[in-house]
C-alpha cells in the first residue's frame, strides 16, 4: 500500500506526449498521442529510498496487521475441513460400516455450500481486523495531508 502510493506520487509532472503512427480498423494511417513510459524505481531502489527517508523499520510497517489477516483463510480452511469430516461421518454411519467409508466424497453442491459457509464465517470473524487496518491507513493519510 505505502510503496504503491510512494511510486504514484514520485513524479507529479506528466511527461510530454509523443505521436505514434497506428493503423485503425479500416487500415488507414492515423496518429495518436501516447505518453512515453517513465522509468519507475525498481523494488531495491524503492526499499533503499524508504529506509533512507523514513528509517529501516518502516520497511516492515503494517506487518503485524497483515499477519493477523492471514487468519482469514486459515479459519476458512479449518471450518471447511471440520464440516467435511462431520458430514462424511454422518454419511458413513447412514451407509453402515460396509468398509467403503474411505472412498466417500462430498457432492459438488455440498462442497460449494460448505465452502461458502466457511468463507462467510471466516469473514465475519476477521472483518473487525480488516476494518481496523483500513481506518488506521485512512487516519495516517489524513495526518500526512494535514502536514503538507
Amino acid at each position: 500500500w505505502n510503496g504503491t502510493r510512494r511510486i504514484m506520487e514520485s513524479d507529479p509532472q506528466p511527461s510530454k506526449p509523443i505521436s505514434l503512427p497506428c493503423i485503425n480498423d479500416e487500415k488507414k494511417q492515423a496518429n495518436i498521442s501516447v505518453l512515453p513510459l517513465k522509468s519507475e524505481p525498481n523494488l531495491w531502489e524503492m526499499m533503499y529510498q524508504i529506509a533512507n527517508d523514513e528509517g529501516i523499520l518502516q520497511l516492515w510497517h503494517g506487518t503485524v496487521s497483515s499477519l493477523l489477516l492471514v487468519s482469514n483463510p486459515a479459519i476458512q480452511y479449518f471450518l471447511y475441513e471440520q464440516i467435511r469430516v462431520w458430514i462424511l461421518g454422518i454419511k458413513s454411519r447412514r451407509r453402515g460400516s460396509g468398509g467403503a467409508g474411505g472412498s466417500m466424497q462430498l457432492t459438488a453442491m455440498e462442497a460449494f455450500v460448505f465452502g461458502a459457509l466457511s468463507k462467510t464465517v471466516a469473514t465475519v470473524i476477521t472483518y473487525p481486523l480488516q476494518l481496523g487496518q483500513v481506518l488506521i491507513r485512512l487516519r495516517k493519510n489524513e495526518v500526512k495531508d494535514l502536514e503538507q
